[in-house]
């Protein structure tokens, strides 16, 4: 289990644990689900899941909560490997999004 700390303008928003192995599928389905998902992945250097971690942040800073039965989105209660462990709702701006 690998802890991810996704912040925003250098302040945390959100915490997220993963078992890669147990995620990896989910996490690559969720990113092709988007459009120009290839773009995304080259821009994390073919990670998908900080491609995916990325996805995360914008959707919690867009819709002020993370997913919950939203289409192209797994359960992030831990049963597919993944989950939110805490989150902050901030206005967006997706250039001061980082990933520790």
């Amino acid at each position: 289990m690998k802890t991810h700390t996704i912040e925003y303008d250098n302040m945390p928003l959100a915490t997220v644990e993963i078992d890669e192995s147990k995620a990896a599928e989910s996490i690559k389905e969720m990113v092709e689900f988007w459009m120009n998902w290839e773009t995304n992945v080259e821009e994390h250097d073919g990670d998908y899941t900080r491609s995916w971690l990325k996805n995360l942040a914008m959707f919690i800073l867009r819709n002020q909560r993370p997913p919950k039965d939203d289409e192209g989105w797994v359960p992030m209660d831990g049963s597919y490997g993944i989950a939110i462990k805490s989150w902050d709702a901030w206005e967006p701006d997706e250039d001061l999004i980082s990933i520790e």
